[in-house]
């Protein structure tokens, strides 16, 4: 199966999962559920908008992350590679202090940042197609880690490039390609730090 296939599945039952699950994810600190974007006939095609919040467990303290994947419609329209229009795509990520308020780091993630890993004649026609948390780098408990995916809309393309953001705990940001994405069903506890249990 490929890359782009495994996104497109762990995006579809990342919301769900979340929903589900008993420290599951929502659209905000007031539990309601994520609303998919409209989907017309006649205007630019969006993407499902999505919201997911977690903790994680960085370097012995508990921290909170959220982030939401909405479609930027004061943005121009990409053209796909099937000549399908679609609006484009940022990821607002919000890191904070333990369960409290106290935010320690926030950014707008879109395409732009990425371009060095994105082809001069794919750039036009491939957006932010996806953002979750690493699950392939769920033993480390030194840094935030993240999946973004950018790429072709049209999940039946394999234009897509996944790409792990490193985040760490004083703001400094590190990117890279990854081969290989981890879409195991999303659960509670697997974010805490196992030498928790020890102390």
């Amino acid at each position: 199966m490929s890359q782009k296939t495994f996104f497109s599945l762990l995006l579809m039952a990342a919301p769900l999962t979340m929903c589900l699950s008993c420290g599951g994810s929502n659209t905000d600190k007031d539990s309601q559920d994520s609303i998919p974007a409209e989907i017309t006939a006649d205007g630019p095609q969006a993407l499902p908008e999505y919201s997911i919040t977690d903790t994680v467990t960085v370097r012995g303290s508990l921290y909170t992350y959220e982030f939401s994947l909405h479609n930027d419609k004061s943005a121009p329209t990409i053209t796909n590679s099937e000549g399908i229009n679609y609006y484009e795509n940022d990821v607002m990520l919000t890191i904070y202090r333990g369960k409290s308020d106290e935010e320690i780091f926030t950014h707008n993630f879109r395409k732009e940042a990425f371009r060095q890993y994105l082809s001069d004649k794919e750039y036009d026609h491939i957006t932010v197609a996806g953002f979750n948390f690493n699950y392939m780098e769920l033993g480390k408990h030194d840094a935030f880690h993240f999946i973004i995916a950018v790429g072709d809309p049209d999940e039946t393309t394999d234009i897509i490039h996944n790409i792990a953001i490193d985040i760490t705990t004083d703001g400094n940001i590190s990117t890279h390609i990854v081969n290989d994405i981890d879409t195991e069903p999303i659960s509670d506890d697997l974010n805490i730090d196992p030498s928790e249990d020890e102390a």
